[in-house]
Order: structure tokens, then sequence, then C-alpha cells
């Protein structure tokens, strides 16, 4: 049977989910990873669907997937987003909070990466976060990669850093997702000079109290997606998002859902986006900081 195969995060949730479990250390790595995956993926009646034309690049690079088998989009807004723009269009939206994000952070799961004790993928792990502060906007794959290709080949196999080491696999997925998007959205959020008010951080709602003492940022109650985040989109005058550092170069669901709420959002620049938009699309992305500032104080006066 013909199976439509939808992805989300590509490559990245296809590891963890293919090659699971994935080992903690190098030590415990196995090889043959980049055959697993695509013993698992490439079969002629799995029709691929990619919200990422880089994910997709990726796959090709790798030898898993040629990406003439992958279809890309841009993701579109769920059906519920879309009935509550129609069905409140001829209201007026409240503007209240004036800046809203919503999402999740994972600084305690940041906290505990054991890769923060180890010299070498520590420093990894350093390299790659200010490569990100530096430039908001770089996709973490290639940063990460770049950082990775910078090392000798036997210090590389020894760490188990290689596509085809179940380690490489636990290590990046960790680095982009966990610390990625933590860092990233947090670096975003305590650089407003207008605070956002931060909704959600379901993920771990325990940690609301040193994300206020460390960022200066105080998460809110977290929303039904259903029955309360469309009211926020379409209320909020400006959603700031960070987008899931899972994706490369494609928008998570979360930007067009906002604005077919009747909501307005800023987030950091995704080619994807720009291709599918053209050049409208800069008026809503931003590249760094600065941007997202000046973006703010126009939108806002």
């Amino acid at each position: 049977i013909p199976t439509a195969l939808i992805w989300d995060h590509g490559i990245l949730q296809f590891a963890s989910l293919l090659l699971d479990p994935l080992p903690d250390t190098a030590a415990q790595s196995t090889q043959g990873c980049l055959a697993r995956l695509k013993r698992g993926l490439d079969h002629p009646l799995i029709l691929h669907y990619s919200p990422d034309q880089t994910h997709a690049a990726v796959m090709g690079q790798l030898g898993i997937l040629d990406p003439r088998q992958i279809r890309c989009f841009v993701q579109g807004a769920f059906p519920v987003y879309v009935r509550h723009g129609r069905e409140h269009a001829a209201e007026s939206p409240t503007l209240q909070p004036r800046i809203a994000f919503a999402g999740n952070v994972y600084a305690g799961k940041l906290a505990a990466l054991p890769y923060r004790t180890h010299p070498a993928l520590a420093r990894i792990e350093t390299r790659l976060l200010e490569a990100k502060r530096q430039e908001i906007a770089a996709n973490l794959w290639d940063t990460l990669c770049a950082e990775l290709a910078q090392l000798d080949e036997l210090t590389r196999s020894a760490l188990s850093l290689t596509a085809d080491s179940s380690f490489f696999w636990k290590f990046v997925v960790d680095e982009i997702v966990i610390a990625g998007n933590t860092e990233a959205r947090l670096a975003v959020l305590a650089s407003l000079k207008q605070e956002a008010v931060f909704y959600g951080n379901f993920v771990e709602p325990e940690m609301a109290g040193q994300l206020q003492a460390q960022y200066g940022v105080s998460p809110r109650a977290n929303l039904d997606c259903l029955t309360e985040l469309p009211a926020l989109y379409r209320n909020c005058e400006i959603l700031v998002d960070v987008i899931n550092t899972g994706y490369l170069s494609g928008i998570s669901p979360k930007i067009a859902s906002c604005f077919a709420s009747g909501g307005f959002a800023l987030f950091d620049y995704k080619e994807d986006f720009h291709t599918a938009v053209g050049d409208l699309a800069d008026a809503v992305m931003y590249r760094s900081l600065d941007q997202l500032h000046a973006k703010i104080d126009l939108y806002l006066t």
C-alpha cells in the first residue's frame, strides 16, 4: 500500500526513531547507521513529503534518499486556526499582549547534557552556540558539520562523530534540538526591549524560576493548541518566534497558523519561505537581533 510520509524535522527525527536506542557515549557507538536509515526510508511505496528543502538535500548528501524522491512543500496552517481567523474576521483584535512568544525551551535538559563534561565535545558545543549567537538565522546542521569538519580524521573517529556512527546522531540531535532551541530562543527573548509574554514551556514547567532568575523571562500558563492558542495569535500585536531549530530552511506550522488566525509574526530567516513568497517575506523575517528590534519598533509605532 503506498504510504505518504510527511516529515517534520527530517533526518533528525528519523535518526532518533530508526536508530533507537542512541548511545550516550562514543564508547557505546555502533556503525552501519546510514545503511539502516536507507533500509527504513528508501522504499518505492513510501511517498516522502518534506517541509524543508535542506533536510531533503542532506538525505541525498548522505546517500539515504535521492532528493528526487522527496516532494518539498511549505508548512501551512492547521484547519482550526483557519476557522478561527474566518469566524472572528469582523472583530477587532485586542492587541494584548503587545509581544508574545509561544513555545518551549529546554534549560533543564541542556544543563544535564553529558557532553559538557567532555572537553572536546564541550568545545564543539561552545563554538556551535557562539556561531548561532553571531548569526541567529544560521541553520545548525551546516554550522555543526562545519565545526566537525575542522577535526582531524583520527580525532573525529575516536569521538564517533561520523555520520555512520550512532553516537554522532545522539550528539547532533541533542545539540541542534535541545541546545540550539534553548540558547537561540532565550537569546532572542532576553534581548527584547519590551518583554514578550511567554506562553508554554509545558515540557519543563519546573524550570520557570530558573528562567526568570537567569534570563529574565517568565513562562506563563500553557495554552490549549485548539481552543486558546488561535486567540493568542490573533490578539497579540506581534508573535515573536525563533523557528524550531530542527527545521533547517523550512518553517513550522506555527507561522502559517498565526497568520491564518488573523495574527502577525516575526521569525528568523528561512530560505524556503523566501523562495515560496518572494521578497514580501523579508517584511516578517529577521537575520539578526538588530533587525528584529528594528522591525518590532516599526510595527509597534
